[in-house]
């Protein structure tokens, strides 16, 4: 790859990503409660949101993302060749997961 490819391509990585492709991820602001020795968020404060279109609960704040998909959309678009393999796997083949403070993580 060229100094001027390389170039491209980094430009083409950074650009804005199209509005469309902009999601929002709504994240509880309010005071949690106890309930059964934990702390969650009060039943009473879920509602539709007339911002994002979901069920969730307020206060909030909508955080902007893009996702899995666009984000692979723009990593074809500048390298066709480009390709994800998970860097470990199990004696079966399937992706080598590890389960970190509750969640499953790839290798």
């Amino acid at each position: 790859m060229t100094d001027a490819t390389l170039a491209e391509a980094l430009k083409a990585l950074s650009a804005p990503f199209e509005l469309n492709q902009i999601e929002l991820l709504p994240r509880f602001t309010g005071q949690k409660v106890q309930e059964n020795g934990k702390y969650v968020i009060p039943r009473d404060a879920f509602r539709r949101c007339d911002e994002c279109g979901g069920y969730h609960a307020f206060p909030c704040v909508h955080l902007s993302y893009v996702g899995h998909a666009g984000v692979t959309m723009r990593l074809l678009e500048v390298d066709p060749l480009w390709n994800w393999e998970p860097v470990a796997t199990n004696e079966d083949g399937t992706p080598k997961l590890t389960i970190i403070e509750g969640k499953p993580g790839l290798w």
